[in-house]
């Protein structure tokens, strides 16, 4: 007799508190610098496990269930990890006391915050919370303490800064402890370096190129491969000939 699978749980259940929804969801800006790089994606593959691993864009994130926007934020990028996914989905949110520990890591794409907020305050409101990491990338280029990227690590309550290294006109980056990556501005664009490849974690539209890539060199040596065998066989025709 074959077993009954278990139901699956909702994607929302009535019964919880869930979040708000984003009030500007979609913003291009977060679209541009995150998703169309494909950078939640790309984490995820190189961290693997998605039942423990959180990686959220623009969900609300704070301490009490809440259907309004107040007291919540709603980070660019989060990641947790030793987290709930499920949990998560049926919030519509992550809820820090349900998860037992705030996020590891936040990213904003600066200057894109609420009119009432400037990055300091963000900061300020992630320190409070407790999340570990607290980043910021300024894809116009615009300066944050000489740099497009800043980022720091929770002490004490507050976010001691991350060293920032220039290694060309428009590329800086800096290491994320929480992660073990390098973030990159790299001509603009947002980037995660990994240093044990050494290299960036592909994007989706560099895997597609990779991935063509693959088929194209696989059809060449099909098709070598289906001429050389010809070419045998021709041979081997020959060889069977009576000579002259």
């Amino acid at each position: 007799m074959a077993t009954a699978r278990p139901a699956k749980q909702p994607f929302f259940d009535p019964d919880i508190i869930q979040f708000p929804d984003h009030p500007d969801t979609p913003d291009i800006v977060t679209f541009y610098y995150l998703i169309k790089q494909s950078a939640p994606g790309s984490l995820g593959c190189h961290f693997g496990n998605e039942d423990t691993t959180v990686i959220l864009s623009r969900v609300a994130v704070g301490a009490k269930p809440n259907r309004t926007c107040v007291g919540v934020h709603f980070p660019d990028l989060l990641i947790a990890f030793d987290a709930d996914a499920i949990a998560c989905r049926l919030r519509n949110g992550y809820l820090i006391p349900e998860q037992g520990k705030p996020p590891d890591f936040v990213l904003e794409i600066a200057p894109v915050l609420p009119s009432h907020l400037d990055a300091a305050t963000q900061g300020a409101a992630y320190a409070a919370m407790g999340v570990g990491e607290y980043w910021q990338f300024y894809p116009d280029g615009s300066s944050c303490e000489g740099a497009p990227l800043a980022g720091g690590r929770l002490a004490d309550g507050r976010y001691e800064p991350l060293p920032i290294i220039q290694a060309g006109d428009e590329q800086f980056w800096g290491r994320s402890p929480a992660l073990n990556l390098s973030i990159c501005y790299e001509s603009d664009k947002l980037r995660f370096w990994n240093p044990a490849e050494p290299a960036y974690l592909e994007t989706f539209a560099e895997m597609v190129a990779a991935r063509k890539a693959d088929q194209a060199a696989r059809r060449e040596t099909e098709a070598r491969i289906a001429a050389e065998s010809r070419v045998r066989q021709l041979e081997a025709e020959l060889r069977r000939r009576p000579n002259p």
